[in-house]
């Protein structure tokens, strides 16, 4: 019941109410990310069809405008007991039937996108051997309080249809005004097909065809430098678990194109792209006692570094909820973010002195620079990069350095050891150098 009855003296009521799946649920998750979950649900439908390496033949294809929202694809659709026991509940029950290597994980994503959307919806799928619709107006759902579930509209077993005649299409009408808004603009479709790509980069490079509005989503390419001077670094890690599978980590540091937007770490788990283009302490970035990297400067634009992630238990991953950002309460991301610091290191070394070397004559030679010059047209995907433990590029030469200038000036011994603390710096001068360098990228650059 919606208010739980009445109770008795000794009782606590903690009954859920709809109206805080219907609203509050979906406060803290945008538009896309919805859509998106609901992409990654047809995808999930394609494992099931034992498609994981081979996604060709297989479309998912959005719909926008401002009246309604749809999406339709075939992967094989729901069979009625998954819709029946699993797939409408409000969480993930214990006994969910495991899915390994699956992108939904949660039990939220496809109910909260529904939410998020609008205030009615209608599900059709069909299998091979059954066929069911649901129609939902979910201001009645949320006028009946006692009643928390759904009824099929139609449902039929024992059928008989081809796998390409399988699939699942969601309509959800009655929208919401700000999502009508958006959905009916084309620099919103334009956002999705950018995100849509990201997300789904290796789901489109298996043959995956996405349409928006009928547009075909172009698979994205991620590609490191790879030249007989500049070599990107790629290992592989374990991160294991007293109980159930291990986490496979696959990790890439290098450079590539000067572009500021592009600069950053990737991280995917499952084949999900979940955080695009990091520049923030959450991937290392920034001075920390524990690791002494740099905060992001222009200066690094040309840095990239991948990490994907695979497990068969998916809750073992440290995504969030919304498949958009990183848990860092869980014990992998802590290991993933000591890995990841680590291999970027020696390439902001190799792009702070490629920086420094704008400030010597060209009389004086420029090798680094060279060295990228002649490795342009050298990108290599990132499946065509070998294991190699480090980033290499051509040794450091001694080379004459512009004129040096010397500080000078006294601070409390107190002030002192708190700037050392918080820098990780090992004494007085590391502490000038590091905060004269923070001036000049935060006021002067």
């Amino acid at each position: 019941m919606e208010d739980g009855g009445r109770v008795g003296l000794d009782t606590i009521n903690a009954h859920p109410t709809k109206a805080f799946f219907i609203e509050m649920l979906t406060r803290d998750v945008d538009l896309t990310s919805c859509i998106v979950d609901l992409t990654d649900n047809s995808i999930d439908g394609a494992r099931r069809l034992g498609r994981e390496e081979d996604l060709t033949g297989l479309t998912v294809s959005v719909r926008l405008s401002a009246d309604c929202f749809e999406i339709t694809d075939n992967c094989g659709g729901i069979e009625p007991d998954l819709a029946r026991d699993y797939a409408f509940r409000f969480g993930r029950h214990p006994s969910s039937p495991a899915l390994p290597g699956s992108i939904g994980q949660f039990g939220v994503g496809m109910k909260r996108a529904l939410f998020r959307i609008g205030r009615a919806f209608k599900i059709v799928s069909k299998t091979t051997t059954s066929a069911f619709e649901v129609d939902v107006d979910v201001n009645d759902w949320a006028d009946d309080p006692d009643n928390w579930t759904f009824r099929f509209t139609s449902l039929t077993t024992d059928t008989s249809r081809s796998e390409d005649q399988t699939g699942t299409t969601i309509l959800v009408t009655k929208l919401i005004p700000l999502v009508s808004s958006q959905l009916g603009s084309e620099a919103y479709q334009r956002e999705l097909e950018k995100r849509l790509q990201l997300a789904h980069y290796r789901s489109l490079q298996l043959g995956l065809t996405v349409l928006v509005n009928g547009a075909r989503v172009p698979t994205k390419t991620f590609a490191l430098v790879n030249s007989d001077k500049i070599q990107p670094a790629r290992v592989r890690r374990e991160y294991a678990f007293p109980q159930g599978p291990p986490i496979i980590v696959d990790l890439f540091a290098g450079i590539a194109n000067s572009e500021p937007d592009e600069a950053g770490w990737y991280i995917f788990c499952n084949d999900r792209l979940v955080l695009a283009a990091d520049k923030t302490l959450l991937t290392g970035w920034g001075t920390a006692p524990s690791i002494r990297l740099v905060r992001y400067h222009n200066q690094y634009a040309r840095f990239r570094g991948f990490a994907i992630l695979t497990c068969a238990a998916p809750e073992r991953l440290p995504w969030n909820t919304t498949k958009n950002g990183l848990d860092t309460s869980s014990e992998a991301y802590v290991a993933l973010r000591r890995d990841i610091s680590q291999m970027m290191i020696p390439v902001i070394t190799f792009l702070s002195e490629l920086d420094a070397e704008s400030d010597f004559a060209s009389s004086e030679g420029k090798p680094l620079q060279t060295a990228v010059t002649s490795a342009a047209d050298h990108l290599f995907e990132l499946s065509r990069i070998d294991e190699r433990p480090r980033f290499q590029y051509p040794a450091r030469q001694d080379r004459v350095r512009p004129p040096l200038s010397r500080i000078h000036y006294s601070v409390s011994a107190e002030d002192l050891e708190r700037a050392k603390r918080q820098l990780g710096a090992r004494n007085n001068k590391e502490v000038g150098e590091q905060t004269f360098q923070y001036y000049l990228e935060m006021e002067v650059d």
